[in-house]
């Protein structure tokens, strides 16, 4: 007998929660709920996936929230912000559970610094980052939920160092930092990319080999990339063959 996930989710859930990511709901802010509640769901109680469209185009974004082994799927509408933390909070339906202000703060604060990264904001994005990072992490560790925001946020944060006019002591810094986020998830291919340039802009050839070695030799290659992954590959598979006649 073949057991799917949605039979097993009484077992290791109190609720499951999908997230519509139609265009009409992104275009609503569906990206960044999903996001807020993957880092913040309490683990193995509320478990957070990408939802499939609710014909409710211009009310996102919405959510699909599933209790425990019922078939029943109730649709929340205009979902994000201030209406997130209440909505887990009856999704778990526990007096004695509660997210960590530190987290919750922490977590705001590296929202805001990757919204002014994507703006290439790199000073106050790197600010920003570093004073999120530092009231999130440990909170974040402890709790034990979804992780990959936070590799993000320093993947960012490096990004961020490295982009301000390419100084030594920057340098360093960034170094430091995409070391924690290797420790974090090693297995997340961006933190080499971002390792590799950083060891490129110390004139590092021997460490920036390593790092592509990692990222293009030893970690699975992404299954049907977009055209511009791709291409960035390729160049990188260049760039690899390049340093490597030099060893």
């Amino acid at each position: 007998m073949t057991i799917s996930i949605g039979m097993m989710l009484p077992f290791l859930f109190a609720a499951k929660v999908e997230v519509c990511i139609s265009p009409g709901c992104v275009a609503d802010g569906a990206q960044k709920t999903l996001a807020k509640l993957k880092a913040l769901a309490p683990p193995s109680k509320v478990c957070v996936e990408n939802g499939k469209c609710q014909s409710l185009c211009g009310k996102g974004p919405v959510l699909i929230q599933q209790e425990d082994s019922s078939e029943r799927r109730v649709n929340f509408k205009y979902m994000k912000d201030e209406k997130l933390i209440p909505f887990l909070e009856s999704c778990v339906d526990d007096d004695d559970w509660s997210i960590p202000n530190d987290l919750l703060e922490g977590y705001d604060l590296v929202a805001e610094g990757m919204e002014l990264f994507t703006k290439k904001k790199y000073n106050e994005a790197s600010l920003q980052l570093k004073q999120g990072i530092k009231q999130a992490l440990a909170p974040a560790q402890s709790y034990g939920g979804d992780m990959e925001w936070l590799v993000q946020a320093h993947q960012s944060l490096a990004d961020s160092l490295l982009q301000q006019q390419q100084q030594q002591q920057q340098n360093v810094a960034a170094m430091d930092v995409i070391q924690v986020a290797i420790q974090l998830d090693p297995k997340d291919g961006t933190s080499y990319e971002i390792l590799a340039r950083i060891c490129q802009a110390n004139k590092d050839e021997k460490g920036e080999c390593e790092a592509l070695e990692t990222l293009l030799l030893e970690l699975p290659e992404p299954v049907n990339p977009p055209r511009d992954v791709s291409n960035r590959r390729r160049e990188l598979g260049f760039r690899l063959k390049s340093l490597q006649s030099k060893m």
